[in-house]
C-alpha cells in the first residue's frame, strides 16, 4: 500500500500540493483513509505508525521526527539479509522517538466515532418567497 509515500507525506518530507494553501499532511491522511479496511485494521507496526501520525499532525511535523532514508542498491541488498531495510530502520527510530516522554504527552488517541443516522422523514416548510431556500430553486434556461 505504499508505506514510504504515506509516511513521507505525513511527516512533510515530500512537498505535494495542488493548491498553494494545501497541507501535505492532509494528503497523507487522505491516502491513509483510502487504505482498504482489511489492511487498515491489520495489527502491524507500519499501520500503527501511519494511524498515529495521521491523527497527530503536531507530532508528525516535529523537527526531530525520523525521516525515511532510501538505501543504495548495495546496502539494500545487504540489508535484506540482515533485517535492516529502510522501513525497519525508520520504524525502530520512530518507536524510539514516540516513546520519549515529551513526545508521548503530545499524542492524542481518538475515541471510536459513533455512526450518524439520518432521519427517515424530512419535513420541508413552504418558502415564503423565492429567495428562501434558494438551494431548492432551479434556474430557468431559455
Amino acid at each position: 500500500y505504499g508505506f514510504p509515500l504515506m509516511y513521507d507525506l505525513l511527516v512533510g518530507t515530500v512537498q505535494f500540493k495542488l493548491h498553494p494553501n494545501d497541507k501535505v499532511h492532509n494528503w497523507g491522511r487522505i491516502l491513509v483513509r483510502l487504505v482498504p479496511p482489511s489492511d487498515f485494521k491489520r495489527k502491524s507496526a507500519e499501520m500503527s505508525a501511519l494511524r498515529i501520525l495521521s491523527e497527530n499532525p503536531t507530532v508528525a511535523q516535529h523537527p526531530h521526527i525520523p525521516k525515511f532514508q532510501i538505501d543504495s542498491a548495495m546496502s539494500k541488498f545487504k540489508g535484506m539479509f540482515q533485517g535492516k531495510d529502510a522501513v525497519s530502520r525508520v520504524l525502530a527510530e520512530l518507536h524510539t522517538f514516540l516513546t520519549k516522554q515529551s513526545i508521548r504527552s503530545m499524542l492524542n488517541f481518538p475515541v471510536a466515532s459513533i455512526e450518524s443516522t439520518s432521519p427517515a422523514v424530512m419535513t420541508l416548510r413552504r418558502p415564503k418567497s423565492f429567495f428562501d431556500y434558494r438551494l431548492w430553486v432551479i434556474p430557468r434556461i431559455s
